[in-house]
């Protein structure tokens, strides 16, 4: 089953690599990330999601990022995605939810 992964870079940079679909994700980001990186992250900087190392994503993928944005904001952090694929942006178009994903 393909999966995503994260890396993380510095002033709260974060990269989505590889599939967000139904398959993929079992459980929200904020409980499925290390600690010790959620506990790194500094409140005073927004987080950024980069999404440019997706190859794949699904409805199920596009809830799961919107799912981050008011996890994010209900602990006090502001969130932007930037490097939006097309395959996203027009999924979320046809779904009419783009104005729910903040963009950088």
């Amino acid at each position: 089953m393909p999966s995503y992964s994260t890396q993380i870079t510095t002033n709260n940079n974060i990269q989505f690599i590889g599939v967000l679909t139904v398959y993929s994700i079992a459980k929200d980001w904020w409980l499925s990330e290390d600690k010790n990186t959620l506990s790194a992250l500094n409140k005073q900087l927004p987080i950024t999601f980069s999404l440019k190392g997706l190859t794949r994503i699904d409805s199920a993928g596009l809830a799961w990022l919107i799912n981050i944005v008011r996890d994010s904001k209900s602990k006090g952090f502001d969130v932007f995605f930037t490097q939006i694929p097309d395959e996203v942006t027009n999924l979320a178009k046809i779904s009419d939810v783009s104005t729910l994903l903040p963009v950088n």
